[in-house]
């Protein structure tokens, strides 16, 4: 397992070169590359709007190895995850929205989904 960092705690990543992933709820949303982890995200990376509404779900995972090394590891990872952020431009205020709406909306089925199976095994222990 990768190490991570949320959204709050960026600061905190290494200053090595590696490549990094952008995750929520066991997706890869994004995969890119910096010589510098922590100065790529410090210097309003691109993508920082996006992760945010990713918060308080989405992390950074990353791997760190020799800057010769990360352009054809993150090339293979990309091909690998096939991750949507990636393939995409960088939104405007309305795909911002319905990011945070897309995200929420998940929020709300996982959690009806576990109220209904908790649901069904209290029936299950209490009235069979």
């Amino acid at each position: 397992m990768l190490p991570s960092k949320s959204i709050h705690k960026l600061h905190e990543l290494p200053t090595e070169a590696g490549v990094y992933y952008v995750t929520a709820f066991w997706l890869v949303f994004y995969v890119g590359q910096a010589k510098n982890l922590r100065n790529r995200w410090r210097k309003n990376h691109q993508r920082y709007n996006q992760f945010k509404l990713l918060a308080p779900f989405g992390r950074l995972h990353y791997k760190t190895m020799p800057a010769s090394q990360i352009a054809a590891y993150e090339k293979a990872e990309i091909k690998h995850y096939k991750p949507v952020w990636n393939y995409s431009r960088v939104p405007d205020f309305f795909g911002l929205l319905t990011l945070f709406l897309g995200v929420w909306l998940r929020v709300i089925v996982y959690t009806l989904i576990v109220l209904a199976l908790v649901a069904i095994a209290i029936y299950l222990i209490w009235f069979l």
